[in-house]
């Protein structure tokens, strides 16, 4: 691949291609993004395009307040049971 496709327009439409690919078979497609640092970028960029029933995001910016940092600081350590889809659409939905 050359270095001129690493850009945000590629990384997008190869994020459409894989919503489109994997909703192929559904009357409506819908998706739950969830996307850390540049894939919450990525989402908010798609948002437009895509319907997400669901939109996480995470450490999308370069500041975050005192008060952010703490209820953060919250989760740490606290992993949820996630082993099974059930459990993790308990997050989502």
């Amino acid at each position: 691949m050359k270095i001129k496709r690493y850009n945000e327009a590629q990384y997008d439409s190869d994020a459409i291609a894989l919503i489109d690919h994997v909703t192929q078979n559904k009357s409506k497609k819908v998706f739950c993004w969830i996307g850390t640092s540049m894939g919450g970028l990525q989402g908010m960029r798609l948002a437009p395009r895509v319907y997400f029933t669901n939109f996480i995001v995470n450490d999308i910016g370069p500041i975050i307040s005192a008060k952010g940092l703490n209820r953060l600081g919250g989760y740490v350590g606290n992993d949820p049971d996630v082993r099974l889809y059930f459990h993790f659409s308990s997050f989502c939905f």
